[in-house]
């Protein structure tokens, strides 16, 4: 049996770009393959590729070709770190709406709540004094 590499040097493919399988997902596959295809266009060309057991080897004619994938590979994956960044640790932040008409009979509302309800009670109290009969 050949080594498919020494196939892949003979042929002139001699820049090589190794993207790890372990931490990936079917969708980071999907969109990997899809870039580079749709970069390069389909294998035979500008490049090839061979799976192995723990990484998937993209081999590249042109040096430029290649720096090019690691760099279509780099953006998509700090693009996603970066919205997974976004959308689970920056969230706005909890909304808690109480009822202060019931704020001083039950036992669920924090102590500085029911202060707040007092006084929000106490100026509506004197607001509405202060209405003309």
């Amino acid at each position: 049996m050949v080594d498919s590499r020494i196939e892949t040097k003979n042929a002139g493919y001699i820049h090589v770009v190794s993207i790890p399988w372990q931490g990936q997902s079917n969708h980071h596959w999907n969109q990997v393959c899809a870039d580079v295809l749709e970069v390069f266009g389909l294998p035979g060309d500008r490049f090839t590729s061979h799976p192995k057991m723990d990484q998937m080897d993209f081999y590249f004619k042109s040096k430029k070709d290649a720096d090019l994938c690691q760099i279509v590979e780099y953006l998509f994956v700090s693009i996603v770190a970066v919205g997974s960044i976004i959308f689970f640790v920056i969230s706005p932040p909890e909304r808690v709406v109480y009822d202060c008409s019931i704020s001083e009979i039950s036992p669920d509302f924090p102590p500085k709540v029911k202060e707040q309800c007092r006084q929000l009670r106490a100026k509506n109290f004197q607001e509405d004094l202060r209405k003309p009969k």
